[in-house]
């Protein structure tokens, strides 16, 4: 089905909706076609292909091996062109992410800071906003609330008007995260329910999950128990039809502990 650009575009839906077995498979391909052509080896689209297939296995849990892939994609961006800087920075994205998933938050600040100073010396708004919201999370993990709350909000008002994309989603979720963090949970929800909205507009499935779970969780504890118990269901049916066992025990969680 089509080149290695088509299969990382069908890998990128798949995994979008959840079926991450089959989109490992379509990165696969993508990166088939550049292994057995060395002269486009050391290019950005064989990057992508290998950081696709990284990311795959990141969000299988598997993040020694996606670090690894990660790793190997970033050695073959020989160009330093704005092409070539844009991809690496999402690769840098990517690694640093799978580097907090193990705990190491020295590798993840070191690798997000390094992504930040590549977008601000491009001066793209929506790419900086991006390495903010990666240094929000890791802030947040960090239990450094207030300096998270500052990265996330400004990325909130930089987007507001913007079309609705996924860092919107990210960024909108973040902030009620953070909210419910430093105890204001009601606060939260209307940051909640525009990611809710976002997500469904770009049709990501993982994203309504997410922010379904998020709603649940504010509203539990601002105690808005009617309101929380339907988020919860809704994000329970949306974890069950992506198959994700894990998102449906967080929102069983939920509707196990309502009254508490």
């Amino acid at each position: 089905m089509g080149g290695p650009a088509e299969q990382l575009a069908y890998a990128r839906f798949l995994a979008r909706h959840g079926e991450l077995d089959e989109a490992h498979a379509a990165t696969q391909r993508a990166i088939d076609h550049y292994t057995s052509a060395d002269s486009h080896l050391y290019s950005p689209p064989a990057a992508e292909a290998f950081a696709a297939q990284a990311g795959m296995l990141r969000r299988q849990g598997r993040n020694v091996d996606a670090i690894g892939r990660f790793e190997h994609a970033l050695t073959l961006l020989i160009q330093r062109d704005p092409y070539a800087q844009k991809v690496r920075c999402r690769i840098l994205d990517e690694l640093g992410i799978a580097h907090q998933n193990i705990g190491d938050l020295v590798s993840a600040r070191r690798t997000f800071q390094e992504s930040l100073d590549l977008r601000r010396n491009s001066g793209n708004a929506s790419d900086v906003c991006q390495s903010l919201v990666n240094l929000a999370r890791l802030e947040v993990g960090m239990e450094d609330l207030e300096t998270a709350a500052s990265y996330a909000d400004e990325v909130v008002s930089t987007l507001r008007g913007t079309p609705p994309t996924a860092l919107h989603a990210n960024a909108e979720v973040l902030v009620a995260q953070v909210r419910l963090r430093q105890g204001r949970p009601e606060d939260g929800v209307p940051y909640a329910e525009r990611a809710l909205s976002v997500n469904q507009q770009i049709a990501s499935r993982r994203g309504e999950a997410i922010s379904l779970y998020v709603l649940a969780q504010c509203c539990r504890a601002a105690g808005m128990r009617r309101e929380a118990e339907g988020y919860a269901r809704a994000c329970l049916e949306v974890n069950r039809a992506m198959g994700d066992e894990k998102g449906e025990q967080r929102a069983q969680w939920i509707l196990d502990h309502l009254d508490e």
